[in-house]
């Protein structure tokens, strides 16, 4: 299962349309999916920076191998922690450093920049509720302990992200003070944040409109879009991304954010529904769970794969997966008519990944190829 600390309820969206937003990508590309294997791009798609979220404050055995490959240094140059986490007082946890410094001093001795992304969660480990973190917020004495505490946890790292859970839209001024602050106490480290993916303006997604991106555009160096999550949390099962929607998502925060650098983020999840709930899970799960119902995944309309499978009492479930396959078709989607050269991808969830997807990556990023 992939965690997502603090962000499950940040990242929650509308479904959009996904034949509207399949042709503003796939169709702007000039070519279709189904025209067979490596075939060449008349205009490769641009290399563009990478970078991969690791919830929590360590890595495993198994994550930190994947970064030590080849294939990951081709893709990767920057590893997200989401580590620490504010609690319900505004006190920023794990209070012991140690272990978090000795992580980033390890991922440095690998050839990676390292970001601390900074959350908040209650006593259980889930998202801070949003009432309690606008409280804090929206007290001045509150937002400078928390500023103080962030800038505190030095651990070695290369910068700062704000990566916090919903938020009341009411907001909107205590958070731009919030990050502003940390953005000049941090400096000369920088200072991005992880923003709701809106597509309108302005914003429809829960707490969307507490993101005043007109102002952060002026005191962040990145934001970093959760285009995560696109049939999850009360929407339709379908795909966990889809990548002409990412696409609008980029647009439109351009829009209204000229000056900071741009990333979208790219899931290394997927999600088994049944009826209207649903569950995370990995890339190897999903392939387990396909084994033993003895089904063979199928490729949607994003070419990401899903199957249906009933469990032991009988419940119809439906799971939906990305694949090497299908994530390097959506990033060679991107050339850069259809995303600037300059907008980078987070991909999130470490482990979760098919075991090949670096490799992957790394063959069409050098070949300029269509999978």
């Amino acid at each position: 299962m992939i965690s997502k600390i603090g962000m499950i309820g940040m990242i929650e969206v509308r479904r959009l349309g996904p034949a509207l937003s399949l042709a503003l990508v796939f169709g702007a590309v000039g070519c279709a999916l189904e025209t067979g294997e490596n075939e060449r791009f008349s205009a490769p798609p641009p290399k563009r920076a990478g970078s991969v979220v690791v919830a929590g404050c360590t890595l495993d055995e198994r994550q930190t191998g994947t970064l030590a490959t080849a294939a990951a240094h081709a893709v990767l140059s920057e590893v997200i922690l989401l580590c620490p986490a504010f609690d319900a007082e505004g006190t920023l946890w794990p209070t012991d450093h140690a272990p978090v410094a000795a992580q980033v001093s390890s991922l440095h001795a690998l050839g990676y920049k390292v970001t601390i992304a900074i959350g908040a969660n209650d006593a259980t480990g889930l998202p801070l509720p949003a009432p309690q973190l606008a409280s804090l917020l929206a007290r001045p004495d509150k937002r400078e302990a928390m500023i103080a505490e962030t800038v505190g946890f030095e651990v070695g790292q290369d910068r700062f992200d704000v990566a916090l859970p919903t938020l009341d839209n009411r907001s909107a001024i205590d958070l731009t003070a919030f990050v502003s602050g940390l953005s000049s106490a941090a400096r000369p480290r920088r200072v991005g944040i992880f923003a709701p993916p809106s597509s309108t303006l302005p914003s429809d997604l829960p707490g969307g409109q507490a993101y005043e991106l007109r102002a952060l555009d002026s005191v962040v160096d990145r934001i970093r879009l959760m285009t995560l999550d696109y049939s999850c949390c009360g929407a339709p099962s379908g795909p966990t991304t889809d990548p002409g929607w990412a696409v609008d998502v980029a647009r439109t925060t351009r829009d209204v954010a000229p000056r900071a650098t741009l990333d979208i983020a790219y899931p290394l999840y997927g999600y088994d529904f049944d009826g209207d709930r649903e569950k995370d899970l990995s890339y190897g799960d999903a392939e387990a769970l396909a084994a033993v119902a003895h089904v063979t995944p199928v490729r949607g309309p994003t070419s990401a794969l899903h199957f249906h499978y009933l469990d032991g009492a009988g419940h119809t479930h439906e799971v939906w997966f990305d694949d090497a396959t299908s994530t390097t078709r959506a990033l060679a989607a991107w050339t850069a008519d259809v995303l600037p050269a300059n907008v980078g991808v987070v991909y999130y969830g470490l482990g979760g990944e098919d075991p090949s997807l670096f490799a992957a990556l790394a063959s069409a990023a050098v070949q300029g190829i269509k999978p």
